[in-house]
């Protein structure tokens, strides 16, 4: 068959599974887990994959697992990842009761599209036309939550980082990967319906501890450190800082109490808070640290605490690959309008598919298929057939592009690819960004005037 048959065939049955694929959809939207906590998630992934006759086995980062299916002759290998998680919003209708779980990113969505791709090749028998390898791959913990929890994994040497990406790239899961394809759900909101990819923001995650004294908040509160004023000096410093970010840097900071207090007629004596700043560059987001920390040590100076601030490294910015959004914006444009795709867009939010980016030529492409914003009890997929129909497609026929006529398109990628960082760099990276500091209270000024 020819290249245009290939995809006809595939496009032929990813529409005779649409009633299916939207059935998995529902149930895994119906079982949302937390990072790293993906078990029954994981579990309904690979049962379906394994019913296409994809052996899926292998481990990936604690809770994942990845499968392969093979082409006729060798080639590049291309992996299409879907992430297992999803974030904690207790307000949507179908979150957790128990833990707040919810998928309002639509990580389930991509789980369909990893499904819907497998379904496509499997049963048109495109593999039979097709040199190299596709490697469906579900990776958990993409969204930076639930830190205590990951923390204590770290602490007993199940995971060694805290994104599932980052863990799978330590563990080696892409190093023998030529090319690596996603796509994430969007509100429809959104000027185009598909952006083969976006710009988006860096990020590093604070946990901040501060420690005070207590005291009796009604008969001694002059015998307290109250550590809850140290953390609202803070945040009064970080917004004095807000003006001085530059617009081009689209610097976030936002910040959450974790722990506020014991009781109320007892001075705090410890508050943890956890904080964020992102950046649209390692380097807006190094200037705006500087002036966050600042901010931070200076709230327990100024009441005569203690500060311990523990350092995550977060994530890189998207870096999308230029062929590849060209090859995926051609593919999206023939079934949907080229009207309605846009090559690039931007986003000041942030994926740890970046941190892929740095070291492998990768596409994140976005699909405007929800209502309701990201991460709100609303955002819930509304237009299903470009969400669980028209996105896959695109995605099946982009490997097509890639893998056909000996691979030639996917080996042109790989061989004009040039990393933005070596796999130990971008390791040392992750560990100069996540260290712990310390900090304590002016000492006196010591004087010798006499009085």
């Amino acid at each position: 068959m020819n290249r245009e048959d290939i995809k006809n065939e595939i496009a032929i049955e990813i529409d005779n599974s649409f009633g299916e694929l939207k059935r998995i959809a529902e149930l895994l939207y119906n079982t949302p887990e937390l990072g790293y906590k993906e078990e029954k998630t994981a579990s309904l992934v690979k049962q379906a994959l394994e019913k296409l006759g994809i052996k899926a086995s292998e481990k990936v980062a604690l809770t994942g697992f990845k499968g392969v299916i093979k082409g006729k002759k060798p080639g590049p290998k291309v992996a299409l990842l879907g992430e297992l998680d999803s974030i904690i919003c207790h307000q949507h209708p179908v979150a957790d009761k128990n833990t707040g779980a919810a998928h309002a990113c639509g990580h389930f969505a991509q789980l369909v599209s990893l499904l819907g791709v497998a379904t496509g090749l499997k049963y048109s028998g495109a593999m039979d036309y097709l040199a190299g390898e596709v490697c469906f791959m579900a990776v958990p913990a993409e969204e930076f939550v639930d830190l205590e929890y990951r923390e204590r994994l770290v602490q007993n040497g199940l995971i060694k980082y805290k994104s599932g990406k980052q863990q799978a790239i330590y563990e080696g899961h892409f190093d023998d990967i030529d090319i690596l394809l996603m796509n994430h759900i969007m509100p429809m909101d959104y000027p185009y319906s598909v952006y083969a990819g976006m710009t988006s923001n860096t990020f590093i995650s604070k946990r901040v501890t501060y420690l005070g004294k207590e005291s009796h908040a009604g008969a001694a509160p002059h015998q307290g450190v109250n550590a809850l004023n140290m953390a609202m000096l803070a945040l009064n410093n970080i917004n004095s800082q807000r003006e001085t970010f530059m617009e081009d840097d689209k610097v976030r900071v936002h910040s959450i109490i974790l722990k506020g207090g014991d009781a109320v007629n007892v001075i705090p004596d410890e508050i943890v808070m956890e904080t964020v700043v992102r950046g649209s560059s390692v380097k807006a987001l190094q200037n705006a640290v500087e002036k966050v920390d600042r901010c931070l040590i200076a709230g327990a100076i100024a009441v005569g605490g203690n500060i311990i601030i523990k350092n995550d490294a977060g994530y890189l910015p998207l870096v999308n690959n230029q062929k590849l959004m060209s090859i995926y914006s051609e593919n999206m444009g023939i079934l949907i309008g080229k009207d309605k795709v846009c090559e690039m867009g931007s986003i000041t939010a942030s994926f740890d598919f970046g941190d892929i980016t740095h070291l492998k030529p990768g596409l994140h492409s976005f699909i405007c298929a929800a209502e309701g914003n990201l991460h709100t009890k609303e955002f819930n997929v509304a237009d299903e057939n470009l969400a669980y129909k028209e996105s896959i497609k695109g995605l099946a026929f982009t490997l097509v592009d890639l893998l056909y006529d000996d691979g030639k398109i996917a080996k042109e990628i790989s061989s004009n690819y040039k990393s933005f960082m070596t796999k130990e760099c971008y390791l040392k990276y992750l560990e100069d960004n996540s260290k712990t500091l310390r900090g304590k209270p002016l000492k006196k000024a010591r004087t010798s005037a006499k009085s």
